[in-house]
């Protein structure tokens, strides 16, 4: 597919509502998320720490290939939630 193609040319960091200075934590990156995100607004950052971070992009693998979409989105809701239970965050 050909860049910008098939989406509305708005840059990916805005549809994922990264501002100027904020801080983007990318947790489980499956080893290019970065790169896809890049470039960042005005003085926006990469951190490692999500209790610190403005944005928090949770990448998740499922391997259940006949479950309906309905339920992948409470696997993730139900991971989700176990994943920042004890860090402050709220889903």
């Amino acid at each position: 597919m050909a860049a910008g193609e098939g989406d509305s040319g708005t840059p990916l960091p805005r549809k994922l509502g990264v501002g100027d200075g904020d801080v983007v934590c990318v947790v489980a990156d499956p080893g290019h998320a970065r790169e896809l995100i890049a470039p960042l607004p005005a003085a926006a950052t990469f951190g490692d720490d999500p209790r610190s971070a403005q944005v928090v992009l949770l990448f998740v693998a499922l391997r259940s290939r006949g479950a309906e979409r309905g339920g992948d989105r409470e696997v993730v809701r139900t991971l989700l939630r176990a994943t920042v239970a004890d860090s402050g965050l709220t889903c």
